[in-house]
């Protein structure tokens, strides 16, 4: 004999009254007089104060339910999740939860639960979206440093990029126009973002700018423009006629350059430290002068270069101007009025001007005595024991490479003994 199977099912008691069963083919059970029971709480509702909060803002989270006027003692704990997840905790567990500064990251699936201390009844809210947007940034500007823009080479420059609001991270970016390449990127959840190039080099020089993005949408900063001046090189003094073409009336060009150095340039040109021209170049590049030279003009020359970044001075260079000699004077001297054969004569021979030393020729007529050197100051000497064949013109030539000068001639007459 098979046992007996029994199937039990029940139902949700919600009014009161007289209830009665039967199994199938059977007749009705007793009747039995039930009253409805009431739950002890309903299902929690979740709220926010605004379910689409900008990044940054605050937002409350309340779990809502009642409970009813005779079970107002019971104690009840409030815990509120995200994807699943607790996000409060304590002791306390408060029916509200402050989240302060929501960021894009808390976006999600909210739901709060609701359970008595003691009877462990436990009841879920609905969950409910909560969709953190995000503040494009605005108000983008890029400030340089030093102010102005205006760098001397190798120095410091700092490229200020900043947002007047956004929220969430920001990506910064520089750029140079004209150029492809992203001279630098940062991520980073402040409003402003610094950018420096150590030593700034005179190919830097131009406009630059910034760009700032948090929610793929770029703003671009106005353009700055960076000017790099180039202090000035040693300056290269030259002359433009080779020192052995350096006489007096010749015109001498002197210039001063630099290789490299930014406008304007004022260049000063010195003659044994004295400075004997002033001379601007406006754009940079070369400064020159003209010299008629005079035999003061012998001495050291420099120049020095200056735009106000650095000065500079030019390696000292001498000039040695030459004067031509001047016509020499012939003088002859005899021991008596009327020379005859056998006396000594000695013919002297000075020019007094000239840059030495000095090349004295003899003559008797066409013909060379002797030749010799002298420096200025002094005179060339040539003595003669004279002969009948000594008679006729003499005269002297001075000569130290600028032209030679011929003396004026002098007769000599010689009679026999």
């Amino acid at each position: 004999m098979k046992p007996l199977q029994e199937t039990w099912s029940y139902i949700k008691v919600e009014k009161s009254g007289q209830y009665q069963c039967r199994i199938q083919n059977s007749p009705l059970s007793n009747p039995v007089f039930l009253s409805s029971l009431r739950e002890l709480f309903p299902l929690p509702i979740l709220r926010s104060t605004i379910l689409e909060p900008s990044e940054e803002t605050p937002v409350t989270l309340s779990c809502e339910t009642q409970l009813p006027p005779e079970k107002e003692n019971i104690q009840l704990h409030f815990s509120f999740f995200r994807y699943g997840r607790i996000i409060s905790s304590g002791q306390k567990r408060a029916p509200k939860l402050q989240l302060s500064k929501v960021q894009k990251e808390d976006s999600g699936a909210y739901f709060c639960v609701a359970e008595t201390v003691t009877s462990g009844v436990r009841k879920k809210s609905h969950p409910v979206w909560i969709q953190v947007q995000r503040i494009p940034v605005f108000g983008i500007h890029l400030e340089v440093n030093p102010p102005g823009g205006q760098l001397t080479e190798g120095q410091t420059l700092a490229l200020l990029c900043s947002v007047a609001g956004g929220t969430g991270n920001i990506m910064f970016s520089w750029h140079k126009e004209g150029t492809e390449t992203v001279l630098k990127k940062k991520t980073q959840r402040s409003l402003v973002a610094e950018f420096e190039i150590l030593t700034i080099s005179e190919n830097e020089a131009g406009k630059y700018y910034c760009t700032a993005n948090n929610i793929n949408r770029q703003l671009r900063s106005k353009s700055v423009s960076i000017s790099v001046k180039i202090p000035v090189s040693p300056p290269i003094l030259t002359f433009s006629t080779p020192q052995a073409q350096t006489f007096v009336g010749k015109v001498v060009e002197l210039g001063c350059k630099v290789q490299r150095g930014s406008g304007p340039i004022l260049y000063r040109f010195y003659h044994e430290g004295k400075i004997i021209k002033n001379s601007s170049a406006p754009l940079g590049g070369a400064a020159s002068f003209n010299l008629s030279l005079t035999e003061q003009h012998s001495g050291n020359y420099s120049c020095e270069a200056d735009n106000g970044i650095a000065v500079q001075f030019s390696k000292v260079l001498t000039l040695s101007v030459k004067v031509p000699v001047s016509r020499p004077l012939l003088i002859l001297s005899a021991p008596k009025p009327q020379a005859t054969a056998g006396d000594m004569v000695e013919l002297r021979c000075e020019a007094k001007k000239g840059t030495t030393p000095i090349l004295y020729r003899f003559f008797r007529q066409d013909t060379i005595l002797e030749t010799g050197w002298a420096f200025l100051g002094e005179a060339a000497f040539l003595n003669l024991s004279l002969t009948t064949e000594d008679s006729g013109i003499y005269s002297c030539e001075a000569d130290n490479g600028f032209g030679p000068q011929l003396s004026e001639g002098v007769k000599l007459s010689v009679t026999g003994i």
